[in-house]
């Protein structure tokens, strides 16, 4: 569609919807039927936007939360012959008279301030991608195909990375259904080309997950680091975890694991631990994980732990693993 195409599209619904109140979001578009019949709000919906979209056959409210915005997926009819099933026009009302789309639409909703990661998916998808649902609950997926790729996928809720948000998605059309992630960076706009659920890496999705207040998907995540420890990302992500994670089991099974997969960091982050994170469980898996290494750096912090830690247990458990360092 050229330039004036676009123009004339928005005007158009602009026309279409400026009668709305913008207290009832779901009035229906004042259209009658010309068989005299009463017509349902989707009729309406649909033959108004008809009017201005001649390949339009159905239009869906997105919901975009507390945005203030109203979103709109339009449905077009696909063209004979043509493999794309699901053809589609994703739009927002920014005060039911200007309507935006792509990056626009998308930036509008970014300016609310939202930090719903589940309305900003929802706008990545329909705004810069095409049509879909985000995932929250794998029950709700229909397809039995889909609900076992998602399982063994991990699908997680959409989340927020800095100024990026990563999301898996399912896709409808009826011919090749999938489960899709993306990521779209919210300062940029960028939109990364989704990675059949199958395909990712199993590091990038452990990183991803490491991230979640899922204490399931934390576990896993660091069973697939551990499982990954040939790949150096996997021992720099088990050390940054000891460091910095704000969760303390994330920690103390980090710790746990470093004696499994570690690199030369591992040992420094053990013994900074040891010395000073506040959770005695995460301290005393440091004093096993540096035993089990064997590095001998280790006897100057166990020997303090023995002299000084707050608690007795820690204090007792390095002294006597300070027999097995030679």
């Amino acid at each position: 569609m050229n330039r004036l195409g676009r123009v004339a599209l928005i005007a158009g619904l602009v026309a279409a919807c400026s009668s709305r109140g913008a207290g009832d979001s779901d009035r229906p578009f004042p259209t009658p039927r010309s068989d005299g019949a009463s017509m349902t709000d989707s009729d309406q919906r649909i033959e108004a936007i008809k009017k201005v979209v001649p390949d339009a056959v159905a239009v869906e409210r997105l919901d975009l939360g507390a945005t203030g915005l109203r979103g709109y997926w339009v449905t077009l009819r696909t063209p004979a012959g043509a493999q794309d099933l699901d053809r589609g026009l994703g739009m927002v009302s920014r005060d039911d008279a200007t309507f935006l789309r792509g990056n626009d639409g998308m930036k509008a909703v970014i300016d609310t301030g939202t930090q719903d990661a589940l309305v900003l998916a929802r706008a990545a998808m329909n705004l810069l991608e095409k049509g879909g649902e985000p995932i929250t609950d794998i029950e709700r997926l229909e397809a039995d195909y889909a609900r076992r790729e998602a399982r063994a996928a991990k699908v997680t809720p959409p989340a927020m990375s800095g100024t990026t948000l990563v999301y898996w998605s399912y896709y409808r059309p009826l011919s090749r259904p999938g489960l899709l992630r993306s990521t779209v960076d919210l300062a940029t706009l960028e939109v990364k080309h989704s990675t059949p659920a199958s395909e990712e890496d199993p590091v990038d999705r452990a990183l991803r997950n490491l991230a979640t207040d899922n204490d399931g998907l934390r576990r896993n995540a660091i069973e697939a680091l551990v499982k990954a420890c040939a790949d150096p990302r996997a021992p720099k992500a088990l050390a940054e975890t000891l460091r910095s994670h704000t969760k303390p089991d994330a920690r103390a099974l980090a710790a746990e694991n470093l004696a499994k997969c570690h690199d030369a960091d591992a040992v420094p982050a053990l013994i900074a631990a040891l010395e000073k994170d506040t959770v005695s469980d995460v301290r005393s898996w440091c004093i096993s994980a540096l035993v089990e290494i064997g590095d001998t750096r280790a006897r100057a912090a166990l020997e303090k732990a023995a002299s000084s830690d707050p608690d007795e247990g820690i204090r007792k458990m390095a002294e006597r693993w300070l027999k097995k360092l030679k």
